[in-house]
């Protein structure tokens, strides 16, 4: 978890303030970090990508519209169901709120304040491989992964979708596990594609990239990074590889028997 931490940027930090809190201990995993008081969950939290992710015991639909919270279906958080992403300055005042909203319905009371911050100096993924932090590893299971969730019906596919139907087909913790990272870091003016457009302009089985949609004019000559947004029905078999996407994007390219990678 620590390499984890380092290798995010900057603006993701957070404050360990809930270790100020009488009571709260933290327990550290490679996958993630939780704190507790006495047995009654507090916050769990991880990285994904390069955003520090924040866990709840809190119900999402009872929150104000301000936090934008995601719910998590996976059993592994089911304690801790809703999950905030700290993307920046704003969003991290508003976790340390949440944080405080928690801590009072377990009833602790805040003490001295620790210090200690969730904000390591940033070394990128070469620095922290040059020092035997990580290791670099070839994954070969994520096309034997997506086959199993498709499998178990935790992703169904479908012939044609949309997205008032998608977030029914497939959750937001599936769906972000199946998007495959890339080491490669594309630079250039930032452009966005929707998925309908896609689905019209090519045919089932062809591999989406930002050169391919300057070859067919989708895009503009100087655009180098693609964003892909979720809107209208889509029905292609697309391999998409592009910059950043909606989640909602994702799951229609999934439920349609698509593949996302992240370059």
């Amino acid at each position: 978890m620590l390499c984890k931490r380092i290798n995010i940027p900057q603006n993701n930090r957070f404050n360990k303030r809930l270790l100020s809190y009488e009571k709260a201990k933290s327990r550290v995993s490679w996958a993630y970090e939780s704190v507790n008081a006495g047995k009654a969950p507090v916050v769990k939290f991880g990285i994904r990508g390069k955003t520090l992710c924040v866990y709840f015991p809190l119900n999402g639909e009872t929150l104000d519209e301000k936090y934008k919270v995601e719910t998590v279906e996976s059993a592994k958080y089911a304690a801790v169901p809703c999950m905030y992403r700290i993307k920046n300055e704003r969003r991290l005042r508003y976790a340390k709120e949440l944080i405080g909203t928690v801590c009072s319905s377990v009833g602790l009371t805040k003490g001295e304040t620790k210090g200690e911050d969730y904000y390591t100096p940033y070394e990128n993924t070469d620095a922290l491989i040059a020092k035997n932090l990580i290791k670099e590893l070839t994954v070969s299971a994520t096309d034997a992964q997506i086959g199993r969730a498709k499998q178990e019906g935790r992703i169904r596919v479908v012939d044609s979708v949309s997205v008032s139907e998608v977030n029914s087909l497939i959750s937001n913790e599936v769906a972000a596990a199946a998007i495959e990272e890339s080491r490669e870091h594309a630079t250039g003016k930032k452009g966005i594609v929707n998925v309908d457009t896609l689905s019209v302009n090519f045919n089932s089985g062809d591999t989406v990239t930002v050169q391919s949609l300057k070859e067919k004019k989708l895009i503009a000559p100087s655009v180098g990074q693609v964003k892909l947004l979720a809107r209208g029905n889509p029905d292609k078999v697309l391999h998409v590889e592009l910059q950043d996407y909606s989640m909602d994007a994702v799951k229609m390219i999934l439920a349609t028997g698509g593949s996302v990678k992240r370059c």
